[in-house]
């Protein structure tokens, strides 16, 4: 009965996770774009 609990917490887990993946590659991606455009008008 017990059993929805951990399932619920290990879901919470990998959402958090996720959503802080997705957030860094936006970051990485944007820094990276930033640079390009950088050297492009340097």
């Amino acid at each position: 009965v017990n059993l929805i609990n951990p399932i619920l917490g290990l879901l919470t887990l990998i959402l958090i996770i996720g959503i802080y993946a997705i957030i860094a590659a936006i970051t990485l991606f944007a820094l990276a774009f930033s640079v390009r455009k950088r050297q492009k008008v340097a």
